[in-house]
Order: structure tokens, then sequence, then C-alpha cells
């Protein structure tokens, strides 16, 4: 069953680090949350 109290801490903790790397990447802030977004949704798929 997924908890999403740890996937919620994970976000958290984690998402301004992602985002500021993916932004180093593409240069572009559109671009950056399309990716940030896409990879959080698979994460949230595989979360066990």
């Amino acid at each position: 069953m997924r908890n999403s109290q740890e996937f919620d801490d994970f976000y958290a903790g984690s998402v301004r680090r992602v985002s500021g790397y993916v932004y180093a990447l593409t240069g572009d802030r559109a671009e950056t949350e399309d990716v940030v977004q896409e990879a959080y949704a698979r994460a949230w798929q595989h979360w066990d």
C-alpha cells in the first residue's frame, strides 16, 4: 500500500534540489516544471 505521507516528505525534501538540477540542464523554467512533474508522477507510480 502506498504511504502518501512518506512520499510527501520525500517530495518536500527533494523538489528544490531536483528542480535546480533540471533547470541547470534545460535553462527553461516551463520545461523544468514539466520534467519535474513527470519525474515525481513516475516516482509516485512506483512508490511502495
